[in-house]
C-alpha cells in the first residue's frame, strides 16, 4: 500500500509540474501578446495624433494653393510674348 501512494504521489507531483509548466507557457504568451498589442496601440495613437494634426493644416494648405494658382493665372494672363 505504501508502495501505490509513493507512486501516485510521484505521478501527482509529475502533473502538477506539467500543469505549472503549461500555466506558464500560457501566461508567457498572453504576456508577449499583450506587449505586443500594447506596442500597436501606442502606434494607432500617434498616428491618429499626426492625422489630426494633418487635419488641422489642410486648410491653411488648401489656401496656399489657392494663392498661388491665383497667382499664377495672373502671370499667365500678363504674361509679355
Amino acid at each position: 500500500m505504501d508502495m501505490a501512494c509513493a507512486k501516485y504521489a510521484i505521478l501527482s507531483g509529475g502533473q502538477q509540474n506539467q500543469t505549472s509548466d503549461k500555466a506558464k507557457k500560457i501566461r508567457d504568451e498572453y504576456e508577449k501578446k499583450l506587449a505586443h498589442m500594447q506596442k500597436e496601440v501606442k502606434r494607432l495613437q500617434s498616428a491618429k495624433k499626426e492625422h489630426d494634426r494633418m487635419l488641422r493644416s489642410q486648410p491653411q494648405y488648401e489656401n496656399q494653393l489657392k494663392q498661388i494658382r491665383a497667382e499664377l493665372a495672373e502671370m499667365k494672363r500678363t504674361k509679355v510674348g
